[in-house]
């Protein structure tokens, strides 16, 4: 059974009251590929779209349930123009980046789906769920292709990402190496050539 560690990180003091201040809220699904991050996200739609409401607003889905409303967002996103743009230029056919300018498209997409989609929508109090955020950056990008040359640019990031929102809450899906594993081979067995950049 998929094990459920629910943290809370305590908010940077220089973006503590920044984020505190807006009345939406800011969530974070993390865990290695295969956790079930996916997985959720589409429960937690259907949820809301059988007992609550769904509406398109600007491009984006939003869904409506107990009062509450709720946008999810996810990692080069194909839902959005930019970030299905820079998920093109990644994985285009034939297309194999370097180390350094790789890291750069990933970190392009989550500034433009902070500035373009989180901030709006946490300043008009909705709830904004993403699938992995710098977590999974720092992991994948940095630790995973074990280049600690990428840690300070990483970090510094990082940093910037923090003082203009950081997350209420880092929900972490912990599954097995083996489990994983099992997935993403079942996954890609069905996936055609979607490309599953964190495996």
């Amino acid at each position: 059974m998929l094990r459920k560690r629910i943290c809370k990180r305590l908010l940077p003091k220089s973006t503590r009251s920044y984020v505190l201040n807006m009345s939406g809220k800011f969530i974070v699904l993390e865990g290695i590929d295969g956790s079930g991050k996916d997985t959720q996200m589409e429960l937690l739609k259907q949820l809301f779209a059988s007992e609550g409401e769904k509406k398109m607003e600007e491009g984006e889905e939003v869904y409506s349930w107990n009062n509450q409303e709720f946008v999810f967002v996810q990692v080069l996103d194909e839902n959005f123009p930019e970030t299905n743009e820079l998920r093109q230029v990644l994985f285009g056919k034939g297309k194999r980046f370097v180390t350094w300018a790789e890291i750069f498209i990933f970190w392009a997409d989550k500034f433009q789906m902070l500035y373009k989609h989180i901030l709006p929508n946490l300043e008009k109090g909705r709830t904004v769920v993403v699938n992995r955020w710098e977590v999974s950056q720092m992991a994948y990008q940095v630790h995973g292709k074990q280049n600690e040359s990428l840690r300070e640019i990483s970090l510094q990031m990082r940093s910037r990402l923090d003082q203009v929102a950081t997350p209420n809450l880092h929900i972490f899906l912990d599954v097995s190496a083996e489990e994983s594993k099992k997935r993403v081979e079942a996954r890609a067995a069905t996936a055609g050539n979607h490309n599953f950049f964190d495996d």
